[in-house]
């Protein structure tokens, strides 16, 4: 009877062993922001528990990792409050969600989950909703790498460097970023 209590026992502590080694679900949160917005500061608040919450106590649901992204807009600098952070590249961005989103207009503080949901970034249940949502939904499996130009095309260093295609300079010999996907997610 106690070799057969031991081995239950191993064989939870096992199971519990690689369920804590299981890779967490990764969720991209964007908060579309602005140091001139009076109504953004709950919203950053909620961002930064997103990015910072871990243990029993956590906003961000169990087997759930958090990529956090606060993206300051620039159209709040033309009322006299320069944003330090803004760029109209986050301005930009925001508007292609409103049109995907078919909204009639952009707002702050706005955040996007996954690139397909939004919600009013400083109501946290609702945020905490769609991260939840978009934990469950598929998700396609993403692989960066970089490598020597010179591994993955023998003699393509010069074409490339002529080229400038996808290629950095780290130290004296060009770079290529690699980026596979396994599965195809749905359109907006």
């Amino acid at each position: 009877m106690n070799a057969v209590l031991v081995r239950i026992l191993i064989f939870g502590l096992l199971v519990a062993m690689v369920a804590g080694l299981a890779p967490a679900q990764t969720v991209v949160v964007e908060l579309f922001t602005s140091e001139g917005c009076s109504s953004c500061p709950p919203a950053d608040r909620v961002l930064l528990a997103l990015e910072t919450s871990r243990g029993p106590r956590s906003v961000v649901p169990a087997g759930v990792e958090i990529i956090a992204l606060g993206e300051h807009v620039d159209y709040w600098d033309q009322l006299g409050w320069k944003d330090r952070f803004s760029s109209p590249l986050f301005s930009a961005r925001q508007q292609d969600y409103g049109k995907a989103f078919r909204l009639e207009s952009v707002y702050t503080p706005q955040m996007v989950v996954n690139g397909q949901k939004e919600v009013l970034g400083s109501d946290s249940r609702a945020v905490r909703d769609a991260i939840g949502k978009a934990a469950r939904e598929p998700h396609a499996e993403v692989a960066i790498s970089m490598t020597s130009a010179e591994t993955v095309c023998p003699g393509c260093k010069s074409w490339m460097e002529k080229r400038s295609v996808i290629t950095s300079s780290i130290g004296v010999e060009p770079t290529l970023v690699i980026v596979s996907t396994t599965k195809r997610l749905r359109q907006l």
